[in-house]
């Protein structure tokens, strides 16, 4: 599924504006100041990130990194500044006509009584309404910005990668255009089937037809509109720049080869990587797409994968460089906004390309990647693996027969064996010393080591057999490549199980995930949950949640600690709008160094006490319930119980969004033989006991996902209510339940407000079916709730997912932590 922020800009940014790039999150970084013209950055999820200011001195408050060596001032010469460039009204892609426009009274602003029906006839696109005139400052192309630019790229990457920033090949820009307003409101939509309206009006988005597919709708932060605060940046002009360095591992170098081999043009001048990689092979080698043209049959193992953010600028960074022998490319945004016939072409089909093409050629499901699923017992060596032992002819049919984390029809196209035998026993026979590889080959050729040992049952076998040093080198080795490199989906997904297995044999966790920068408010608790003590702490300028395992004996504390360990690691690997994020693990500062769990601050507490304001009375509950289902089908897709689903688990963003916590943790408690010593909330009184599905009260079940889907019936209920389901004393709940009794269906108006439907109820009573079978799944959940459109603030950066250290290297040496584990892995061939 594509990304909102990508397919924003794919829609607007073809519009062939002047304005350049739209940013799908225009607020301020938290903490930050509005961008300016000089920022040097790049974007993530549609968020600019500010790396340093090239146009001011290296000691302005604004270089929070640092600066460059042998930093640069740069003089932007003249700016232009045009106030008033555009008056309040709505941008919009292509696909998307205006059938009605009522603008109301002129002015800076829009007006309250101000509305506008779109007719959306294609399967995407977006609007941007601005709410209040726009502001646009520049300054003009200059030959002299230009060879700046281009004397200082390779130090400026170099910059990135020493702040830990893993940028891909196009990422780097300077800013030299703002565009910005006080007030937007913007709306997204994709896998639309038909066409639909959508409407605008009292300063929101609705739509107004029920199949729409998906539709994203979102709004400035600061309401009321300030006209005079003008810090919302909607578009951005920049250079972008390009190293060859990562050219040859980016989707830009494998489009435009197969863009020349298509017309019979010679393609490859890439220095760095004479042959193409196994995915590019892969691809053009497919007949549909080459027409039949071939290309050669080695090449690296580390898989292409499209840019962070899409951007049209990539593929003319990649034609720079495929003409000139230059080490890096410099492009105005003005070669896309304004394009040539040539270019025009170019940026469209890449960008149809980036869109449809490359992922469904590479199947990008739902669930590839999916996670080690939880099992009570991985001690026994014959459980790794679903399968007995076989004679299998090569590694990809070993891969494939196992777990479904191997290879796939469609990766076994690609030669994986004939590539992981020569390079694995390539790279066995270097010497490390003499080894001058650049980042991208030593990755490539590390995992092609991985692929070989991990496709090998006895192998395998050893590898999780390491301990202490050896495993925590291997533990680091695993968690830089899922964080930092373009895996394909296959294979990370079988370096997620070797994670997840290798951590609970050996009780140790990555070392990027210990945090030693936080400071803990108080040293008395805030809170106390039944999990342990929470203290509010700072940490990277942003407030964090710091929960304290609450254990008494030592034995007891130890025990426990591993088994949270062991689910931090696979928490520590999601990501998703409705799944509080993973901070990392600190210890704090006490006698026994208690572990801690470090998450984002929920200011708005959790959905109960969120709903419980007067001011949510009437608030209709619909769009958060589809948030917590939306939560659950992430788990579950990748192999996760919840395990303890209800009101208090349910968190709400700064941006009133439901997401999940704590899930797996009770899991953890149990495996941990030490469930009434953790003081789970479940076991003090009939509150949680109200979620248990039959299957977990009458007898010692294992927590499933169809006991999941049980607990989220009756959180539905706490939603709608405010009130505990079947609320009482422990055991006359669990007779309840036992004797199959549910909550009744509340009567009143304010209950219909808040959504509870007809239509709701009987999905609820669906889910807590006495039977497992009989419940629906969590993707049939989200099939049969009601149509919402979701309404979003900008969300904080505190939501962007932790930035752990990357791979570090130099000219002429391999990366320390690749170095550290190929000194174990290297005697497993």
């Amino acid at each position: 599924m594509p990304a909102a922020h990508d397919v924003y800009v794919g829609q607007l940014g073809g519009l062939g504006l002047q304005y350049g790039y739209p940013l799908y999150h225009p607020d301020p970084p938290q903490g930050e100041t509005s961008i300016e013209l000089g920022d040097v950055g790049f974007t993530r999820e549609g968020s600019f990130i500010r790396l340093f200011s090239a146009s001011k001195q290296r000691d302005h408050p604004v270089q929070v990194h640092g600066v460059p060596d042998n930093f640069e001032q740069l003089d932007l010469g003249v700016i232009q500044i045009r106030n008033n460039e555009l008056e309040p009204g709505p941008l919009y892609s292509e696909s998307v006509d205006t059938v009605q426009v009522n603008l109301g009274s002129p002015g800076p602003v829009l007006p309250l009584d101000a509305s506008f029906n779109f007719n959306c006839t294609s399967a995407k696109g977006a609007v941007l309404m601005l709410e209040t005139q726009m502001k646009y400052e520049t300054t003009l192309q200059d030959q002299r910005i230009d060879t700046y630019l281009r004397r200082n790229c390779l130090s400026w990457h170099e910059f990135a990668r020493r702040n830990g920033f893993g940028l891909s090949f196009s990422d780097l820009m300077l800013v030299v255009g703002c565009s910005k307003t006080a007030g937007w409101s913007s709306s997204v939509y994709w896998d639309s089937k038909s066409g639909f309206d959508l409407s605008f009006s009292l300063g929101m988005f609705a739509v107004k037809s029920k199949k729409t597919g998906i539709v994203l709708n979102r709004k400035s932060e600061s309401r009321p509109i300030n006209p005079n605060r003008i810090n919302q940046t909607v578009f951005i002009k920049t250079y972008r720049l390009g190293s060859r360095q990562l050219y040859h591992l980016s989707l830009a170098r494998l489009f435009i080869q197969l863009f020349n081999r298509k017309r019979g043009r010679p393609t490859d001048n890439d220095k760095h990587g004479e042959e193409s990689t196994a995915a590019a092979r892969a691809l053009l080698n497919n007949p549909e797409l080459s027409g039949g043209v071939n290309m050669p049959t080695s090449g690296s193992v580390e898989a292409l994968a499209p840019q962070v953010d899409f951007n049209p600028a990539a593929v003319l960074l990649g034609l720079e460089l495929e003409t000139s022998d230059a080490d890096c490319a410099v492009v105005h945004d003005d070669i896309w906004c304004f394009p040539t016939p040539e270019v025009s072409k170019m940026v469209h089909e890449y960008t149809t390309f980036y869109f449809d093409e490359y992922p469904s050629l590479l199947n990008l499901s739902s669930r590839s990647g999916q996670l080690d699923e939880h099992k009570p017992d991985d001690t026994h060596e014959n459980d790794i693996f679903s399968v007995s032992d076989q004679n299998l002819s090569s590694d990809s049919e070993f891969l494939s027969a196992h777990g479904g984390y191997g290879l796939s029809e469609q990766d076994r196209f690609m030669n994986w064996d004939n590539y992981i035998v020569s390079t694995a026993d390539r790279l066995a026979s270097m010497e490390l010393s003499s080894n001058t590889l650049e980042r991208s080959h030593q990755i490539s050729l590390v995992c092609a080591l991985l692929i070989k040992i991990l496709g090998n049952r006895q192998k395998y076998m050893e590898f999780l057999s390491f301990r202490k040093e050896a495993a925590q080198d291997l533990l680091d080795l695993l968690q830089k490549l899922l964080d930092h490199a373009p895996l394909p989906p296959r294979l990370r997904g079988t370096l997620y199980t070797a994670l997840v297995r290798l951590c609970r044999r050996s009780e140790l966790c990555p070392p990027c995930f210990f945090l030693t920068d936080i400071r803990v408010d108080s040293h008395v608790p805030l809170l106390h949950g039944g999990f342990g003590d929470i203290y509010k702490a700072q940490h990277d300028r942003r407030v964090v949640c710091v929960k304290a395992v609450k254990v008494y004996e030592i034995a007891d504390r130890l025990a426990l600690e591993k088994a949270y360990s062991r689910e931090a690691v696979v928490w520590g690997q999601l990501s998703h709008p409705n799944i509080l994020p993973f901070s990392g693990i600190y210890r704090l500062d006490d006698h026994n160094q208690t572990l801690c769990l470090v998450s984002p601050w929920m200011h708005n507490g959790n959905i109960r006490e969120f709903l419980s304001t007067p001011a949510q009375s009437q608030r209709d509950r619909t769009p958060l319930i589809h948030d917590v289902a939306s939560g659950m089908k992430y788990l579950h897709d990748n192999g996760i119980v919840h395990g303890d689903l209800k009101g208090a688990k349910i968190l709400v963003t700064e941006s009133e969004r439901a997401c999940l916590a704590d899930f797996g943790f009770s899991y953890a408690t149990e495996l941990s033989g030490l469930g009434g010593l953790a003081f789970s909330s479940r076991q003090a009184d009939g509150g949680t006991m109200s979620f248990e599905a039959p299957e977990l009260v009458e007898s010692e079940s294992a927590r499933t996902s169809a006991s999941d889907i049980f607990a989220f019936g009756m959180a539905c209920f706490e939603i709608f209510t405010g009130e505990l389901p079947l609320s009482d004393k422990r055991r006359v709940v669990t007779y309840k339940i036992h004797l199959g009794q549910r909550p009744k269906r509340p009567t009143g108006e304010v209950h219909v407000q808040r959504g509870l439907s007809s239509t709701m109820w009987a999905l609820m009573e669906r889910c807590w079916s006495s039977s497992p079978k009989h419940r629906p799944t969590a993707a049939e959940i989200l099939r049969e709730l009601p149509p919402v459109e979701t309404s979003l603030q900008s969300e904080s950066r505190e939501w962007t997912r932790t930035q752990r250290p990357g791979f570090t290297m130099s000219d002429g040496q391999v990366d320390a932590t690749i170095a550290k584990a190929l000194a174990h892995l290297q005697p497993l061939l």
